[in-house]
Parts: structure tokens; C-alpha cells; sequence
């Protein structure tokens, strides 16, 4: 059996009597035991009132008197204190069995202390099955045996001790018993305060798991306004670089124009441009033009920012590109009366550029 695998039954046991059975709910066992007994012994001293009882021997009252007094304060313990109710009424049962053995000088009525001494054993305890068992024996040695109605000394001692030793036994096994019940007892406690436990770290992560949720969900609020913020921010940027490109574009627009004509048609005004002029003219025509790519780059931003704005490639000579560089500052080295010169490799390969 796994309790006698879990359990060593040669051990002696070592546990504490009285926490077990209070643990055990043995002292409700015991009171309910005591309140079946209890009639029992009352009915015993009024059966012995009414024919034992010697009317001209006021002594013979006496051990039915006893057991009366023992129930009535056995009623009187029970509620709280089961085991002292329990040892009164053996206590009652050995003075009354002995008074009446001692008044009658019949020792065959101590037979009556017989199951009082295995009753004691098993309701209270070994000590007080071992007390009455040892008051029973003084009393058969002291009260002689009756011609007609008593009973050897030997064989009211082997009847008495006989019982005890079997009530030993059923103590014993009731003992073992008790031992695995407290084991098992004190296992299944901890199994419990484990389980409590591990029910109040489980609370503790829940609470923390909703504590961070509640977080989580503040962080989402937080980053949806965030993102309805940017959202409005890229609005406003959009609207205000389409606003700026307009003005910048309408004045631009006239440099462009007049500058063109300037290059392309100077017969419009009247007489040919000095040729000094005219480089200056062009210099401003094709800066002109430069400033209009930036101005169509900015209107562009809304369209690199989502990802969609497409590279223009064009074929495009590495030396076209200096020239039109070296000519947009041209007018800031002179000025400082500097000279650019430019040298590039032959057979180079023109560039696919935006």
C-alpha cells in the first residue's frame, strides 16, 4: 500500500497526542461517544439504586450517589472540555464499582471495572486504562471473595488484565493510525498553504498584468495622439511649402521670362547687348532656372516623404554639369579677382543623373 511505502510502521510514534486528536477532530468524536455514554452510566445508577441498594444500609447509597454526581458534571465539561468529562465518568465508575465492592465484600462486582478499564484506555488514554486497571487490582486483594457470588482473585485478575492488554492493542493500532492521519494531515496542510500561496503570488502577476495593461493602453492613447499630431504636422508643413513654392514661383517666374528673352530674342530691345551682358544674362537665366528646380523639389517633399516621389534619369554629360556649376558662381570669384579652371579626363562616360 502506498501508506505503508510513505510511512515507516516500525517507527515509534512521536507526534503530540493532543494536537493530533484536536487537529483530527477526535475530541468531537469523544464528546459524541460521551454523550451515548452518558445515559448509559446514568441508567446503571438508578438500575443499581433500585436493587443493590440495602434500605437499612445507608452505606449502599453512596456508589449510586457517585455515579450520578460523575454524569452531572461530565454534562456540565462536555461542551468544552470532552476529555476531563470523559475521565470524570471513569472516575465516577471506579469509586462507585469499589464502594460497592468494599461495602458488600462481594469482589465479583469489581468485574464491572473491567470494561471501565478499556473504555478508560481508548476514550483517555493508556495512563488512565493502566490507573484503573491498578485500582481494580488493589481492590480484588483487598476485598475478600464471596462464599456464593464471588469470584477467585486469579481469574478477576486474568479477566482484568486480559482486557486491558487487548484494549492495548486496539490503542496501539488506534495510535499508528492516528500517526499516518497526522502526517497525512500535516502534508495535505502544506500542500494547502503552498497552494495559498502560489493563489496569492497568482493574484499578485494578475494585478501586475493589469497594472501594465492599463499602461499599455495609456501608451497606445499616447501614440495614437502622437501620430494624429505628426499627421497634422505634415499637413501644415505640406500647406505651407505649396505656399511658399507660390510665392516664390510668381516673381521667378518673371525673372525666367525676362531673362530668356534677353538670351533668345535680344533684338527686342532695340539693339544687341554688349557681349559682357549677355554672359551676365545667361548666368542669371540658368541660375533662374536652377532656383525653379529647387522650388518644384520643395512642392516634391510631400511626395518623399510618403515614399512615392520618382527618380527623373537622364543621360547627361559630366561636363555639362561642371560648366553649369562653374557658371552659377562665376560673378562670386571675379568679383574677388579669381580665376576657376576645370580639368576633366577625356572618354569619360556621361552620368544617368536626376
Amino acid at each position: 500500500m502506498a501508506l505503508a511505502r510513505d510511512l515507516d510502521l516500525s517507527a515509534q510514534p512521536t507526534l503530540d497526542l493532543r494536537a493530533a486528536e484536536a487537529a483530527l477532530g477526535f475530541d468531537k468524536e469523544r464528546a459524541v461517544m460521551l454523550h451515548m455514554l452518558l445515559p448509559c452510566v446514568a441508567a446503571l445508577a438508578f438500575i443499581w439504586f433500585g436493587w443493590f441498594v440495602e434500605r437499612g444500609n445507608p452505606l449502599t447509597w453512596v456508589a449510586p450517589l457517585l455515579l450520578v454526581a460523575a454524569v452531572w458534571g461530565a454534562y456540565m465539561l462536555i461542551a468544552h472540555r470532552p476529555q476531563a468529562a470523559t475521565a470524570l465518568v471513569v472516575v465516577g465508575l471506579v469509586a462507585g464499582v469499589g464502594w460497592s465492592a468494599t461495602v458488600s465484600g462481594n469482589n465479583g462486582v469489581l468485574l464491572a471495572l473491567v470494561p471501565t478499564a478499556s473504555a478508560a484506555l481508548l476514550l483517555v488514554g493508556l495512563r488512565w486504562g493502566l490507573f484503573v486497571a491498578l485500582v481494580a487490582s488493589v481492590l480484588v486483594w483487598l476485598v475478600p471473595p464471596a462464599e456464593a457470588l464471588g469470584a477467585s482473585r486469579g481469574m478477576l485478575l486474568l479477566v482484568l488484565w486480559g482486557s486491558v492488554w487487548l484494549g492495548w492493542i486496539a490503542f496501539r493500532s488506534m495510535r499508528v493510525l492516528m500517526t499516518w492521519a497526522w502526517e497525512y494531515l500535516s502534508q495535505v496542510q502544506g500542500h494547502l498553504d503552498a497552494l495559498r500561496d502560489s493563489r496569492a503570488e497568482l493574484a499578485r502577476t494578475l494585478a501586475s498584468l493589469d497594472h501594465a495593461y492599463g499602461r499599455l493602453q495609456q501608451a497606445n492613447a499616447d501614440l495614437e495622439r502622437a501620430r494624429r499630431a505628426a499627421e497634422e504636422a505634415r499637413r501644415f508643413k505640406a500647406e505651407f511649402a505649396a505656399n511658399i513654392s507660390h510665392e516664390l514661383r510668381t516673381p521667378l517666374n518673371l525673372v525666367l521670362g525676362f531673362s530668356e528673352m534677353m538670351i533668345v530674342a535680344p533684338q527686342s530691345y532695340g539693339e544687341a547687348l554688349p557681349l559682357a551682358y549677355r554672359s551676365e544674362i545667361d548666368a542669371i537665366y540658368r541660375n533662374a532656372r536652377h532656383l525653379s528646380g529647387l522650388v518644384d523639389d520643395v512642392l516634391d517633399l510631400s511626395g518623399i516623404e510618403a515614399q512615392r516621389l520618382a527618380l527623373m534619369l537622364e543621360e547627361t554629360q559630366l561636363a555639362d554639369v561642371v560648366d553649369e556649376a562653374a557658371s552659377a558662381v562665376e560673378a562670386l570669384y571675379r568679383q574677388r579677382g579669381l580665376f576657376l579652371r576645370t580639368e576633366l579626363a577625356p572618354g569619360l562616360p556621361p552620368l544617368q543623373i536626376d
